[in-house]
């Protein structure tokens, strides 16, 4: 017998046209809608599931006798770091396109889909899933650890078996991701130091089962969206922030800048990294809390994303070459 072996597994990405949800693979599962690119996910648990039906007739017996199988879903967590590197024949990073999937598409009904092709053994149980789009994403920045990690929830359409995997890319060692010890934090206008930060999205994603196989359409419902910061105690600014949310909205609210980075290592054409910047154009400010009991004492923060009575979104996410 021999046993398949987790560490050999890995995925080729592709982007999905909006108009074409699903499609990437085709209706035989052999097309293309994009160039496909090595994408390095830390786990991925997306997963075909049938969906099951028992009628509940009057058969004389105690016992069931039939399960009927009426569908199936294609779903699953999945987690990735960001990584400076641009893949060959794609104009972006692969940190760039993974926070694209993530967070952009404030007001879309059709947000960005992805087929992933999964090799496993490889060329054993390789699955191809298409129409991936995030449901709920967050992005977490860690000082004790040094990670900075995406972990999103995924809704697709349809799921094929596909026989000969894409080759590994010869130039994994450039694959280096971002660290939290490169990121720079700017709240309500002052450099802040942070223990961690957590960026959250869910998107709320409206899936329609209509008479087929597969759900017929999956459209963005309401967005929300937050951000969480842990930082020293230092001031009583929070404190009294936390006093004055009932009486002073107004006072509560301000703006957010996260800038990282990570090494492209020449696959950038320009410049050493990748640099991203996330700027919060409108955040409220929720609760604090704190954290230490006799030691350092810290203030985790909590603050919700909101649109400005502007043409501006929630966020304003660009990308640089540094």
């Amino acid at each position: 017998m021999t046993c398949l072996v987790g560490a050999e597994s890995y995925a080729f990405m592709q982007d999905e046209a909006a108009s074409s949800w699903g499609d990437a693979a085709g209706s035989s599962g052999t097309g293309s809608s994009g160039t496909e690119y090595f994408f390095p996910f830390v786990s991925y648990g997306v997963r075909c599931t049938p969906l099951y039906r028992q009628s509940n007739a009057f058969i004389g017996l105690h016992q069931r006798k039939h399960r009927q199988a009426y569908g199936a879903n294609v779903a699953g967590p999945a987690s990735f770091y960001l990584h400076g590197y641009y893949p060959s024949g794609v104009s972006a990073s692969l940190a760039q396109k993974a926070i694209d999937w993530c967070f952009l598409d404030y007001e879309t009904d059709e947000v960005a889909s992805r087929t992933v092709e999964w090799a496993e053994g490889p060329n054993v149980t390789n699955r191809r899933h298409t129409g991936l789009r995030v449901n709920s994403a967050s992005l977490v920045g860690n000082a004790d650890s040094g990670d900075l990690i995406c972990n999103v929830d995924l809704i697709g359409r349809q799921e094929y078996a596909y026989q000969t995997a894409n080759t590994l890319p010869t130039d994994m060692e450039k694959l280096a991701d971002f660290s939290v010890t490169s990121a720079t934090l700017t709240l309500f206008g002052e450099t802040t130091q942070f223990s961690e930060f957590t960026w959250q999205l869910n998107r709320n994603l409206q899936p329609l089962r209509l008479n087929d196989w597969w759900i017929t359409q999956l459209c963005g419902g309401t967005r929300d969206e937050t951000l969480s910061i842990t930082i020293p105690k230092t001031t009583d600014k929070w404190d009294q922030l936390n006093r004055l949310i009932a009486d002073t909205p107004g006072a509560c609210e301000g703006t957010a800048t996260i800038v990282c980075q990570g090494s492209h290592n020449g696959t950038g054409g320009s410049g050493t990294y990748t640099q991203m910047t996330v700027v919060f154009n409108r955040l409220r400010f929720i609760q604090n809390d704190l954290a230490g009991d006799k030691g350092i004492l810290m203030q985790p923060l909590q603050f919700e994303v909101l649109k400005p009575d502007t043409s501006s979104n929630g966020t304003t996410i660009s990308w640089a070459n540094v």
